[in-house]
């Protein structure tokens, strides 16, 4: 199910994003790419679900998270509620998109996919290890996705994850 909000006068907007997994037939497995270190594991591992890749124009925004860490630092880590990526549009613009992670998501907080050179990040609830569905069994998982005017404001980003959490 996907909710859009009215644009604000500023062009800010909202997109919710619920999902509902449900084994049938037998257990699911949902599984990733396996991560350095793991047997076959490799630098692009990790990665699995809810995403944002970017127009290529983007490339150089400032990706941010809910912890201050920027880029690559974020990537793998799991305790960040938000991954923000924010910068200069085409048009000379200032403009961001944000991704929140639901508190009643399983594995909350996610670790964070954040592709090196790419306008491209992902709240990676598979990033660690695969999760199985037992058969009949459901998962929700529930994301905002914020389009917003202006670079990342930490305060700003902090305020909509409590507004979120609360839904």
């Amino acid at each position: 199910t996907m909710t859009f909000s009215a644009p604000t006068a500023d062009g800010l907007y909202r997109i919710d994003w619920t999902s509902v997994f449900t084994a049938t037939g037998s257990d699911a497995v949902l599984d990733r790419t396996p991560i350095k270190g793991e047997t076959g594991g490799v630098g692009h591992g990790g990665y699995a679900g809810f995403s944002i890749r970017m127009a290529k124009e983007t490339r150089g925004w400032r990706i941010v998270d809910s912890k201050g860490r920027q880029a690559e630092k974020i990537h793998g880590q799991p305790d960040a509620v938000w991954v923000d990526a924010s910068g200069k549009t085409t048009g000379g613009s200032e403009a961001g998109v944000a991704i929140f992670d639901h508190p009643s998501n399983i594995r909350h907080p996610s670790p964070w996919y954040i592709a090196k050179g790419m306008p491209y990040f992902s709240p990676a609830l598979l990033y660690n290890k695969p999760l199985t569905l037992k058969k009949a069994e459901s998962l929700t998982l529930k994301y905002r996705v914020l389009v917003h005017p202006g670079l990342a404001d930490k305060r700003m980003l902090d305020e909509e994850f409590k507004t979120f959490a609360k839904n």
